[in-house]
């Protein structure tokens, strides 16, 4: 049963191609890039390595969403939470990184691509990296 409803919610996610901040399952971010010049594109490596995901609307907590990293919130395995080491801005478009779930803790407001998180100084070992809770995307 929840099986199906993690397929349905996917299909709505793939139909309409935009993400849903909450789902009755784990929720499940669009696999990216699909469409470079929208949103943004986190990747759970440096240098937009690794696992990635495509966002067009903010993430209130990405332990709600299964992942590449960390413990996630309904006891899983693996979630998004402290996992982006590097991340894509298309041109347009912001997005602020939060240390916190529900856009809490400290901030970092990037309207480019990152390479590496570790440049920008913050709250997790001294730096960026794989330090990001929530996520405020926008078109600018």
């Amino acid at each position: 049963m929840a099986a199906n409803r993690l397929r349905l919610f996917a299909s709505g996610l793939a139909a309409s191609g935009i993400l849903s901040c909450w789902a009755p399952d784990r929720g499940v971010l669009p696999v990216g890039p699909d469409n470079p010049a929208e949103g943004i594109v986190i990747y759970s490596g440096m240098a937009y390595s690794g696992k990635s995901a495509q966002l067009v609307k903010s993430v209130y907590s990405l332990s709600d969403y299964a992942g590449p990293c960390g413990t996630g919130k309904y006891g899983s395995t693996s979630s998004w939470t402290d996992c982006i080491q590097s991340i894509r801005v298309a041109p347009g478009w912001q997005t602020t990184l939060y240390s916190e779930a529900h856009y809490g803790g400290e901030s970092l407001h990037l309207t480019v691509d990152s390479l590496d998180l570790r440049q920008y100084p913050g709250p997790c070992q001294l730096n960026w990296s794989i330090c990001v809770s929530s996520i405020f995307v926008a078109r600018q």
